[in-house]
């Protein structure tokens, strides 16, 4: 999530006519962070469990001058998990799993970002999630379209996706029915616009 605006500093300084805003602001009504884990249930029946997340804020800064010094910044309102099954999103925002009231944001910061294909704008970052008091380095494969690409009104799209093992965040609950998989994939899709 970090590489796409800072690397793409060439597109996005058309789009702003000729001068890269410093910092790029999350929409949190456009952006969303949604995963797919699977579970087996009774041991026979497997299944595919789709979830998403809904507001998520943050910033993107970056020093057009060095743009592989971009920083991402990001919350993700933990209490919006979203499964279509609200039995089970009550049961996620406990303790058990995202335990929401103590720890309402999951979080993630950028440390270090590394060009795939810079001008398909394509990336890998690298930072740190944290979910509860638990912090986990991640890898993420990033696309990012520029503003006069995906809008034409300034803002910039970013899709980042990866794949987690929950184990290593701590939501390590076991159930002897329910057979819950270790991985799970993970996709964040960011509007964001010059603030």
């Amino acid at each position: 999530m970090t590489a796409p605006i800072g690397q793409a500093a060439a597109p996005l300084d058309r789009a702003q006519g000729g001068v890269a805003p410093a910092t790029w602001r999350v929409v949190p009504e456009s952006s969303r962070a949604e995963f797919v884990i699977g579970k087996r249930l009774f041991f026979v029946k497997h299944l595919q469990v789709p979830g998403r997340f809904g507001g998520v804020t943050g910033t993107v800064t970056l020093d057009g001058a060095q743009p592989s010094t971009a920083r991402v910044e990001l919350a993700i309102d933990a209490t919006t998990v979203d499964t279509d099954h609200a039995r089970r999103d009550t049961h996620l925002r406990h303790a058990d799993f995202f335990d929401v009231e103590q720890h309402p944001a999951i979080t993630f910061v950028s440390r270090t970002v590394e060009p795939v294909d810079a001008a398909a704008g394509r990336y890998r970052a690298t930072g740190d999630l944290t979910i509860r008091t638990v912090t986990h380095s991640v890898t993420l494969d990033v696309q990012v379209t520029p503003p006069d690409a995906h809008s034409g009104q300034g803002s910039a799209h970013i899709i980042a996706t990866t794949v987690l093992n929950r184990h290593d965040l701590g939501l390590t609950l076991t159930n002897p029915v329910m057979k819950v998989a270790d991985e799970a994939r993970v996709t964040v899709e960011l509007d964001v616009v010059p603030q």
